[in-house]
């Protein structure tokens, strides 16, 4: 089982990384989306809390990560699915 805390704080500015900080001295395993592993964005990828929630609600109807980013992130943000290829061999977004 997991917990998943979505939008407890916006870390930028003098709070920068403190919800990070807190989780990890509290001794709580924190992972973030893979959207590396499986979208090519063309834009940053700070989402906001409801498309992660979507995010989310899908990815745990489908078990697929792919499927999730692309029926919940909007087109604006052009997200694209990567191919099969680049998701075997690692490839990333710099």
């Amino acid at each position: 089982d997991a917990v998943y805390v979505i939008g407890g704080l916006v870390d930028h500015n003098k709070h920068k990384g403190l919800t990070h900080a807190r989780a990890v001295a509290e001794g709580l395993r924190t992972v973030r989306l893979p959207i590396d592993e499986h979208m090519q964005m063309s834009q940053r990828r700070v989402l906001a809390v409801n498309h992660v929630f979507e995010i989310m609600l899908h990815f745990a109807n489908s078990g697929d990560w792919k499927a999730a980013f692309l029926q919940a992130l909007p087109q604006r943000r052009g997200a694209q699915a990567r191919s099969a290829r680049d998701e075997d061999r690692g490839v990333s977004a710099s």
